[in-house]
């Protein structure tokens, strides 16, 4: 902490929870040594102790007992393409409710916008789907490209330029899927209604490599009120009015749609 970092990422934190022999005798479970091991760094990792704020970011760990982290992963490793972005929504789907609750912020790991290590540069569609993923899925946003490849460069600096995608992430909200039976597969529509009950997001999805999807969805699954809404793109800016009681885009091959919605 000597060097001035605050922020602290600990992994593959279920393996201090498993069974068996441990150096205190009188630690009984596994459970109970990984209480004790965390309280032990959230102390050393104190205000207190360290005389200033540190994050603590954890992955691959418990979902109880919580509280020793700000963070949790809600998956394990998420990389660019939309092969990543689907399998991560398939954990946004059912985890979406420890957002705030067990700990402040889900994670939804690292966002690569451009190529990750050992693999081919995603498209942009995919970028930018990649984004509108992270972005309803807690809000913790790490972009992980190379900045030294310009064409990195040049792709995150136009993505991460869009300032209402950031003051969206910035909610640090965790969007509701549209669907609870998904099986194994990720839900492809998700929401968010703010307090005031006059503004909400859409975030719709099409995993497919190939085929163009039509996303027409009843905003009552949405948990949404019918009628009176203005709806804006938050990419395009192209806007539209929605009189009745359905949500519908038409969305290419790997695409996303991030909407925002008003009350006329």
């Amino acid at each position: 902490m000597s060097l001035g970092f605050d922020f602290i990422k600990l992994d593959f934190m279920s393996h201090g929870a498993l069974e068996g022999d441990h150096f205190d005798p009188k630690v009984p479970t596994g459970t109970a040594a990984y209480r004790v091991g965390m309280q032990r760094i959230v102390d050393n990792l104190s205000r207190r102790r360290v005389g200033r704020d540190v994050f603590i970011s954890l992955s691959i760990a418990p979902m109880f007992p919580h509280g020793y982290g700000h963070s949790r992963r809600i998956s394990c490793d998420v990389f660019a393409n939309i092969g990543a972005t689907e399998y991560l929504l398939n954990s946004s789907a059912y985890g979406w409710w420890t957002n705030n609750r067990l700990y402040r912020f889900n994670d939804p790991d690292h966002t690569p916008l451009y190529q990750p290590l050992d693999e081919q540069p995603t498209t942009e569609t995919e970028a930018r789907t990649r984004l509108n993923a992270t972005v309803i899925s807690g809000g913790l946003l790490m972009e992980s490209d190379d900045m030294t490849n310009p064409l990195a460069k040049a792709r995150v600096k136009e993505m991460l330029g869009n300032q209402e995608v950031l003051d969206l992430a910035r909610r640090a909200v965790h969007f509701r899927s549209a669907w609870g039976d998904t099986g194994s597969k990720a839900s492809d529509a998700f929401s968010w209604l703010a307090p005031d009950g006059k503004t909400a997001y859409v975030a719709l999805f099409n995993f497919d490599r190939s085929a163009t999807k039509v996303q027409d969805i009843p905003l009552a699954r949405l948990g949404l009120p019918a009628g009176g809404w203005i709806a804006r793109d938050v990419w395009t800016t192209e806007e539209s009015r929605i009189t009745g009681d359905r949500v519908t885009a038409t969305l290419l091959p790997t695409a996303s749609a991030l909407v925002k919605l008003r009350r006329e």
